[in-house]
C-alpha cells in the first residue's frame, strides 16, 4: 500500500516538473515573440544578443545594431514585457488567495475590493497631489494605503458577533468595492479642471505597462516574489482551508492565522501592482 502511494506522489511530482517546465518554455517563446512586435522590426537573434549584452555588462556578441535598437529594447519593451509577466502573475496568485479564503472558484481582487481601493488611493495621489514627498513611490503608497483601507471596512462590515464567513465577506466586499469605484469618479470627475493630472489619472484607470521602468520592474519582482514564498510556506494550511472553516479548526490549523496571512498578502500584492498597471481586470 505504501509503496503505491509513493508511486503516485512520483508520478504526480513528475507531471507537475514536466508541466512546469512546458510553462517556462512558453514563457520564454511568448516573451521573445512578444519583444520583437512594434512599430520598429527588431530580428529575435538581435533581441537576444542585445539582452545577453545588457545583462552581462559586457559585449559578448559584437555590436552590430543602431544604439535606438538598444534602447527600444532593453530600455521600452523588455521591461513591459517582464512588468506584464510579474503583474499577470500577481494578479493570479491574489485570485488563488481570495477562492480559497472565500470557497468561491470566481472569487478574484476585487471581490474584497481591495482592487478599488487601490484605485481609489492611486488616483487621489495622482489628482490631489497626497505623499508627493515621496516622489516616484508616492502612487504605490497610495494604492497600498486604498488598499489596506478597503479590506479593512470589508472585514468591519462582515464581521457578525466576532466571526466572520465567506459569504458575509463577499457580500461586504462588494459593498466595498462599489464605494471606492464611486470615490474614484467623485475624485476624477470632482475635480476635473482640464489640468495633466486628471488626464493622466483617466488614462492610468484603463491600464498601462507603458511606465514600466526597471526600477520598478526590480520593487515589484521583490514584492511578489517574498509574497510567493510565504504563500508556498503555508500551501498545506491553504488547501485544508479549501475543506472549510470547521473542518479545517478540526485538522489543527489556525484559520485566523492563515485568514490574517492571506488578506495582507493579497492586500500588499494588489496594491503594488495596481500601482504600475493601472486597474486591470481579472
Amino acid at each position: 500500500m505504501k509503496s503505491e502511494i509513493s508511486k503516485n506522489n512520483g508520478r504526480k511530482t513528475g507531471r507537475f516538473a514536466v508541466t512546469l517546465l512546458i510553462v517556462l518554455l512558453l514563457i520564454a517563446f511568448v516573451t521573445t515573440i512578444s519583444v520583437t512586435l512594434g512599430a520598429i522590426h527588431v530580428s529575435p537573434d538581435e533581441i537576444l544578443k542585445i539582452i545577453v549584452n545588457k545583462a552581462s555588462g559586457s559585449d559578448l556578441f559584437p555590436v552590430t545594431w543602431e544604439q535606438k535598437t538598444e534602447n527600444i529594447i532593453w530600455n521600452i519593451r523588455f521591461p513591459r514585457v517582464i512588468m506584464a509577466f510579474i503583474v499577470g502573475a500577481g494578479l493570479s496568485l491574489c485570485g488563488v488567495l481570495m477562492q480559497a479564503l472565500t470557497k468561491n472558484p470566481l472569487a478574484d481582487p476585487y471581490v474584497l475590493g481591495i482592487s478599488s481601493g487601490a484605485s481609489a488611493g492611486a488616483v487621489s495621489v495622482i489628482i490631489l497631489g497626497w505623499f508627493s514627498f515621496l516622489g516616484g513611490y508616492a502612487v504605490i503608497f497610495g494604492a497600498t494605503l486604498g488598499a489596506a483601507a478597503a479590506i479593512c471596512l470589508s472585514l468591519s462590515i462582515a464581521s457578525l458577533k466576532g466571526r466572520i464567513t465567506s459569504t458575509q465577506l463577499v457580500l461586504a466586499g462588494i459593498a466595498t468595492s462599489a464605494l471606492f469605484s464611486a470615490t474614484t469618479n467623485m475624485i476624477v470627475y470632482g475635480f476635473n479642471n482640464g489640468s495633466d493630472k486628471t488626464k493622466m489619472a483617466l488614462y492610468w484607470m484603463v491600464g498601462s505597462l507603458s511606465g514600466a521602468t526597471w526600477s520598478r520592474v526590480k520593487y515589484v519582482f521583490i514584492v511578489a516574489a517574498v509574497t510567493m514564498i510565504l504563500i508556498i510556506l503555508v500551501s498545506r494550511e491553504l488547501d485544508v482551508l479549501l475543506l472549510g472553516d470547521d473542518v479545517a479548526e478540526t485538522l489543527g490549523a489556525d484559520t485566523r492565522r492563515i485568514k490574517l496571512l492571506i488578506i495582507l498578502a493579497s492586500t500588499v500584492l494588489t496594491g503594488v501592482v495596481v500601482s504600475v498597471s493601472g486597474v486591470i481586470g481579472f
